[in-house]
């Protein structure tokens, strides 16, 4: 069954909320509900605060294969907008070398997009259209440092 026009747009709404609401326990409900309220009257957040906010983190051991690191946050897009992805290596050195694909969305299909082999930074822009989603990148350790490890903002 493919959904168009505003079915579509109602089952991303559900969705959305369904992942929101998996995600709240009793601690973080009360907490979520402090914070809403404090924060009426706030300034809103500058696009720069907004992309510093998304970010992840992990470490890419040796022979384990692809490492998924997931942002902190989901990204809600719109028709023509392209997630921008930009990380690097915190611990590079000699010997350090690793494969980085990020997540991005073709239409409604799940895409993976390479930015290459790099032993220090990467950054790139993928399609990320119409979508509410986390964020993602998967690494492959390629060189020969035991345990790189990197950092993403998105």
């Amino acid at each position: 069954m493919r959904l168009t026009g505003k079915s579509r747009r109602a089952a991303i709404m559900i969705s959305a909320l369904v992942i929101a609401a998996g995600g709240l326990t009793e601690g973080t409900a009360s907490s979520a509900r402090a914070a809403s309220s404090a924060s009426v009257g706030a300034p809103a957040k500058s696009a720069a605060t907004a992309r510093e906010a998304c970010h992840g983190e992990g470490s890419v051991p040796l022979g384990a294969g692809w490492i998924h690191i997931r942002a902190n946050t989901a990204v809600a897009g719109h028709p023509g907008y392209r997630q921008h992805y930009k990380g690097f290596v915190a611990n590079a050195g000699k010997a350090t070398s690793i494969a980085v694909q990020v997540k991005g969305w073709e239409g409604s299909e799940l895409k993976w997009y390479g930015l290459g082999a790099t032993d220090n930074k990467f950054e790139g822009h993928v399609p990320w259209g119409y979508s509410l989603a986390t964020p993602e990148i998967r690494v492959l350790n390629t060189g020969f440092k035991v345990d790189p490890f990197v950092r993403y903002n998105c």
